[in-house]
């Protein structure tokens, strides 16, 4: 009885390994790979981290978007803004 190999068919598929009768589908280059590159580096979170504190802030949550943009929530709310009444009156 010859050994089962692991070599592809003519078709591009996979023997099944000894005992399973099922072949495997042979690999797509449709499909994506798993190794792509990271959306967004510890160097861009450290970053913005170190920003929101920078300024007064502390940073209660992070959120991380699929896309790779990062999402900043403070713990404290912010003070409320005091309009000047001149600054209606002023151009810019």
């Amino acid at each position: 009885m010859k050994a089962p190999t692991n070599s592809p068919t003519p078709d591009g598929a996979v023997p099944a390994e000894q005992g399973d009768s099922r072949e495997r589908p042979a690999p797509t280059t449709k499909e994506k790979p798993m190794n792509a590159p990271a959306r967004f580096k510890q160097v861009d979170l450290t970053r913005a981290v170190r920003g929101v504190e920078k300024a007064g802030m502390r940073v209660g949550r992070v959120e991380i978007m699929p896309d790779g943009r990062i999402m900043l929530s403070s713990t404290e709310a912010s003070e409320p803004v005091v309009l000047n009444p001149w600054d209606e009156d002023l151009p810019r």
